[in-house]
């Protein structure tokens, strides 16, 4: 069911819209058409390659784990790779801040005995963040590409704290969603703390939005949770990824 806050974006817009062909691909599972999802690593080889932010990062056989994790440098982040990884806390498929050889080598041996898996996703861990951002998309068989801002983390699902946006987006439109809501205060500085690079997390969810918009039809969702939002002049960040894509693809 599309929101009201959607409609009502779509009705306001409905011309500038329609005048966008990619913003208006519609898709029907009921005429077959069907989404296959990614790996987190395979989303952010597909991000990288669009010139977006991820933490650098090697999927490596779970016995290289330890040489992979020096090459990058510690600390590191040790996740599980396969399909039925997508939510990685609840399944315990994701080790932080691991910051020695030793740390890297229990967590492999762990995640290879307890949830069988061959390969692991090695990556820098970047801390730091201003605030954790959720930032998705999803194309409505009624209305296009729809674009989600909102507080991120496990705020993702405590807070009513997000804004849907139809497609295609401005960078000043972006910089207005991020101001309006709650995360917002963290963003801009909340009592005396550091700001959040805002530009470029509005410079990070247009570059999404286009990438999107000029995939033809062949990206239907995307989950980015969280995205980190630096502070000013540090850019942000995609930590985790998620993408649909239409079957065959």
């Amino acid at each position: 069911m599309v929101s009201y806050a959607l409609a009502n974006h779509y009705r306001e817009r409905r011309a500038e819209l329609l005048s966008h062909p990619a913003a208006t691909t519609r898709f029907s599972k009921g005429a077959g058409e069907c989404l296959t999802f990614w790996t987190e690593a395979r989303s952010k080889t597909w991000l990288r390659e669009q010139g977006l932010s991820i933490p650098r990062g090697e999927v490596v056989p779970a016995d290289e784990a330890v040489g992979a994790a020096g090459a990058i440098g510690y600390p590191v982040v040790l996740k599980a790779v396969g399909d039925e990884f997508l939510h990685k806390t609840e399944a315990r498929a994701v080790a932080v801040s691991l910051a020695g050889a030793v740390a890297v080598a229990t967590a492999a041996s762990d995640m290879q005995s307890r949830l069988g898996v061959g390969e692991l996703l090695i990556e820098e861990m970047v801390d730091g963040a201003v605030a954790e951002l959720i930032v998705g998309i999803r194309c409505d068989p009624q209305v296009g590409y729809g674009l989600l801002l909102g507080s991120g983390g496990i705020l993702a699902e405590l807070v009513d704290d997000s804004t849907t946006l139809l497609l295609p987006v401005t960078h000043q439109e972006v910089l207005q969603v991020l101001s309006s809501l709650k995360v917002g205060a963290l963003l801009q500085g909340y009592r005396g703390r550091s700001a959040a690079d805002v530009e470029a997390v509005a410079d990070l969810v247009c570059g999404l939005c286009s990438a999107v918009l000029g995939s033809d039809g062949r990206i239907l969702e995307v989950d980015l949770n969280p995205v980190l939002a630096l502070p000013a002049g540090r850019g942000a960040v995609i930590v985790d990824a998620s993408l649909g894509v239409t079957a065959g693809h």
